[in-house]
């Protein structure tokens, strides 16, 4: 490795370090401020070195990380999303009154370097450890908080999904490696075009069964949405965008450069997790009790969108692939972002009836929450619609019955379910809630 590769890598460099420097600060002075402005400034800084880097893409940095114009528009979005959540993380642990919140942001540090090295992999050991990085530091930031009740039971739940998508992961690779004697990606997509056996099949179909799980698609889809409703609200975002879209960056980069689309086997495992999790995941958020739990099955579904378009459309065009990530990390994080600026006390807003009439309330927040849940349905212009309108396009020749209907019916009870929340959030409050508002207020004046 030349001081060239080292300057390509200077975004994750700024952030590793950032996080080692928030680290030391716990250890001589706890600063919740403090701590908080070194983690801005160091993503920021990492933001702003993306644009200097870019001078040096492509390039291969030893057989590791591969920084070209997708990663690092990936990059950017990571730090971007991460940046947007530990400055609402600061605001939200001050209401909660938590105590030594400074670990935290060293977490979140910790997660977004293995969230970088993800999206950079050039290798199977670099994705392997770019993920088990971003998951160590998750099993941290799920259990963080101390002052809610189902912090621990998050980071348990967590835990257990991790293992098992570790397991199929790393016997999927094995099986690879068994084949084809190499887990470089470059030569493993030489070797595939060449010839690929059922081991190879086989492993990368246990793989992407892996990924199935850090994604949360249906039939895996439970731990995920557990998580992301039992988390801290913060950690829910970060779930929800930054580390499930590391990962399904990955897995475009993957079907690019293997030509996933063009196996049959692969195909059909796409098209069966994508379509059954567009079409749970709606129903499931139609069902749902708390906005979180709304909000993790909202991002299964846009998860089996994402599936969907890798499977029928392989690579997109640069526009098309950037506006898919931008809002992808848009929609995904502002709904849990909206939960954490309203939380107050010890537990979240996450009851349904807090958001009756929020907008007469909390207009801002009432007017954000709306624009993400609408973006999410699948309306004209809306993120979701778009994004099905490109697939169909494209491919609408290879498009299935089946398929097209699990989009049609996912997409409808989708737009039926957002649109209910929209609405109940913008009406007006009845009598018999304003007189226990007003009488809130008129009781500290009486006394």
């Amino acid at each position: 490795m030349n001081s060239t590769d080292i300057l390509s890598l200077t975004p994750l460099i700024l952030v590793a370090s950032s996080a080692f420097s928030a680290l030391l600060l716990v250890v001589f002075q706890r600063r919740h401020r403090l701590t908080m402005v070194l983690t801005l400034s160091g993503l920021g800084l990492a933001l702003a070195s993306l644009a200097a880097v870019s001078g040096l893409a492509p390039r291969q940095v030893t057989s590791l990380l591969v920084v070209d114009a997708y990663s690092l528009f990936c990059m950017g979005l990571v730090f971007a999303a991460a940046l947007a959540i530990a400055a609402v993380s600061y605001s939200y642990f001050l209401r909660r009154k938590e105590r030594d919140c400074e670990e935290f942001y060293a977490l979140l540090l910790i997660a977004t370097v293995g969230a970088g090295v993800l999206v950079c992999s050039g290798h199977f050991a670099s994705f392997v450890l770019g993920l088990e990085i971003l998951g160590v530091a998750l099993y941290g930031l799920a259990a963080y908080s101390r002052t809610g009740t189902k912090a621990a039971e998050a980071g348990v739940k967590y835990l257990a999904v991790s293992a098992a998508s570790a397991a199929f992961l790393l016997f999927g690779g094995a099986l690879v490696y068994a084949d084809m004697g190499t887990l470089e990606f470059s030569r493993m997509q030489m070797l595939i075009a060449e010839h690929a056996g059922m081991l190879s099949v086989a492993g990368l179909a246990m793989v992407i069964t892996g990924m199935g799980f850090k994604l949360g698609t249906v039939p895996f889809h439970t731990g995920i949405a557990e998580l992301c409703h039992a988390a801290p609200a913060p950690v829910g975002a970060y779930v929800a965008a930054v580390y499930k879209g590391a990962i399904l960056a990955f897995l475009f980069r993957c079907s690019a450069q293997f030509h996933l689309t063009e196996s049959f086997p692969m195909m059909v495992l796409l098209l069966v997790m994508g379509g059954a999790s567009m079409f749970a995941g709606n129903v499931l958020a139609l069902r749902g009790k708390g906005m979180k739990r709304v909000l993790a099955y909202l991002s299964v579904a846009q998860a089996g969108c994402s599936l969907i378009l890798c499977a029928m459309s392989g690579w997109f065009g640069s526009v098309a692939l950037g506006f898919f990530f931008a809002a992808y990390f848009v929609v995904t994080a502002g709904g849990f972002l909206a939960v954490a600026a309203l939380s107050v006390g010890d537990r979240d807003t996450d009851r349904m009836e807090d958001y009756r009439s929020l907008m007469s309330r909390e207009p801002w927040i009432a007017g954000s929450l709306s624009a993400v849940l609408l973006l999410m349905a699948s309306i004209p212009f809306a993120a979701a619609f778009v994004q099905i309108t490109w697939l169909i396009q494209s491919d609408a020749g290879r498009l299935p019955w089946w398929l097209g209907a699990c989009m049609g019916l996912g997409g409808a009870i989708g737009l039926y379910g957002n649109l209910r929340l929209v609405i109940s959030m913008c009406t007006v409050p009845s009598v018999e809630t304003a007189i226990p508002e007003l009488a809130r207020y008129a009781g500290p004046l009486e006394k």
